[in-house]
């Protein structure tokens, strides 16, 4: 279950994206989940889009795994987002045209360094669908997207449920009788806290 410790640290989280010269990016900057960035709106000037998603495919479901795992998920990621832009050797059914995405390398950190960061990437273009998609596919409960504002924002992928407190087993899904929810993995975003999985 995700409480609301775990929520506030997916929020407070850095959403780090690394220097690319290909794509007029000279230093790296930080994505804020609900603060507008204006280096994201200048790539988006840059590069004719008005949306991107910042995805990752490590520690799925808040389960930590080895960083051998966790590169070969990421490498994954990276040849399906090829694929998905017409320059791998594969195209989604659902693909009518071929997609012009530029993704940059990132990595989401703890401020406070309680975790360890996770390798991300920044896609520029991606639509949330698009996204959502991706981030299922990837067995993640949240990510971050950004529309033509600039702004990140955390989008939940896992449903919220609710327990009936002090009932009988297999009551999930009610609220409790004092109307108190309990939400269970929903979310993140990666975007997640880093070092736990979203």
């Amino acid at each position: 279950m995700i409480d609301a410790a775990l929520i506030a640290a997916y929020s407070a989280a850095h959403y780090e994206v690394s220097a690319d010269a290909s794509a007029g990016l000279a230093a790296p900057f930080v994505l804020r989940v609900d603060v507008a960035s204006p280096e994201l709106l200048d790539l988006y000037r840059r590069h004719g889009v008005s949306q991107a998603a910042y995805l990752t495919a490590c520690n799925p479901h808040s389960t930590m795994l080895s960083d051998a795992d966790n590169r070969a998920r990421m490498d994954e990621l990276a040849q399906t987002l090829r694929a998905l832009a017409g320059q791998g050797p594969a195209r989604s059914p659902t693909d009518s045209d071929a997609r012009s995405y530029m993704n940059l390398h990132g990595r989401g950190t703890d401020p406070s360094g309680a975790w360890p960061g996770e390798a991300s990437v920044l896609v520029l273009g991606m639509s949330e669908a698009e996204a959502r998609e991706l981030g299922t596919r990837f067995g993640q409960n949240a990510l971050l997207h950004a529309g033509a504002d600039g702004v990140p924002r955390l989008v939940l992928l896992r449903e919220r449920t609710t327990v009936h407190w002090g009932d009988e087993p297999g009551t999930a899904g009610r609220a409790d009788r004092e109307g108190r929810e309990i939400a269970r993995p929903f979310f993140l975003l990666h975007t997640h806290p880093p070092g736990r999985a979203i």
